[in-house]
C-alpha cells in the first residue's frame, strides 16, 4: 500500500491527463508511426538514456536484483518497448503485443509507476542528486506527466478521424482503460482506498472538494450498469441524460 502523500501527488498530478473523449485506438500503420516517432523521443532524454531504456537487470548486480524484484513484480523498459512495437511489425494484429495504441501506453506506465515506487522518498529528505532515489523519483513523476500530455494530444488527432462512438460504449472502453493502468491499483476497489485510512478522505473532501466519500472502479461499473439497463428499456432518455451528468445515479 502507497503513503497519502504518494497518492495524493499523483492524484492531483494525473486527475484531468486522459481525454475525455477517448476510445481505443487500433494500432494500425500510421499511428504506430506516431507511437515510434513519441517513444524515440522519449528515449533520446538524459533520464531515460540513464535509467529507463535498458532493463535494470543490465546494469545492477544480483544483490540488487533480488530487493528490486522484491517490491517490483512487472519490469519495464523503453527497449522492451522498442523491441515489442518491432515484433508486432511482423505479425498479424490479432497476434500483436500492442493491438490497440492502450497496450502500448499500458507498458510505458508500468516504467514510470515501478520508479515511482521503488524510489519513493521515505524518512529525511535525502540530496537530489544523479543516482539517488530523489532524483530518479522526480524525474520518472516528469515523464510520467509529459507522457500523458503527448499521449492525450495523439489521441485527440486520431479522434478526428475515428467513427461516432456512443456515449455509453465510449464510457466503458475509458473505465476498462483506466482499470487496467498500473495507477489505477489505489481505486478499483472499496477496500483500495479504504486501506489510505481517513488521511486520504480528509484529503479528497479538502483538495478535490468531494463531500462524500471517495469512488472506486468498482462503484462506477455498478452505475454505468444501472445506466445500460436504462438505455436498454422504457427510460433511454433518462439513461442518456444521466451519463451526460445530468444529475445523481440511479438509485
Amino acid at each position: 500500500c502507497k503513503s497519502v502523500p504518494w497518492v495524493r501527488k499523483h492524484t492531483m498530478s494525473w486527475k484531468s491527463s486522459l481525454p475525455p473523449d477517448l476510445v481505443l485506438k487500433p494500432m494500425i500503420e500510421s499511428t504506430t508511426k506516431e507511437v515510434h516517432k513519441m517513444l524515440e523521443a522519449f528515449k533520446r532524454r538524459e533520464p531515460c538514456k540513464l535509467y529507463f531504456n535498458r532493463p535494470v537487470s543490465a546494469t545492477a548486480g544480483a544483490d540488487f536484483m533480488r530487493g528490486y524484484l522484491t517490491v517490483i513484480k512487472q519490469p519495464m523498459d523503453l527497449g522492451t518497448v522498442t523491441r515489442k512495437l518491432e515484433e508486432d511489425s511482423k505479425r498479424p494484429a490479432d497476434e500483436k503485443h500492442y493491438q490497440f495504441l492502450e497496450d502500448f501506453a499500458c507498458d510505458c506506465r508500468q516504467i514510470w509507476k515501478n520508479a515511482l515506487v521503488f524510489n519513493e522518498p521515505r524518512g529525511k529528505p535525502e540530496p537530489n542528486k544523479p543516482g539517488s532515489p530523489a532524483y530518479i523519483f522526480d524525474h520518472a513523476s516528469k515523464l510520467a506527466s509529459d507522457f500523458e500530455a503527448k499521449l492525450a494530444e495523439m489521441h485527440r488527432e486520431l479522434e478526428k478521424e475515428a467513427p461516432p462512438c456512443p456515449r455509453l460504449l465510449r464510457a466503458r472502453l475509458l473505465l476498462a482503460d483506466v482499470r487496467r493502468s498500473p495507477f489505477s491499483e489505489h481505486y478499483r476497489r472499496e477496500k483500495d482506498w479504504r486501506k489510505l485510512g481517513d488521511e486520504y478522505v480528509a484529503f479528497l473532501r479538502e483538495e478535490m472538494k468531494r463531500p462524500s466519500e471517495p469512488e472506486d472502479l468498482d462503484s462506477i461499473t455498478d452505475w454505468l450498469r444501472k445506466v445500460q439497463r436504462q438505455a436498454d428499456g422504457e427510460d433511454a432518455g433518462q439513461a442518456a441524460w444521466l451519463l451526460g451528468g445530468g444529475g445523481v445515479r440511479p438509485p
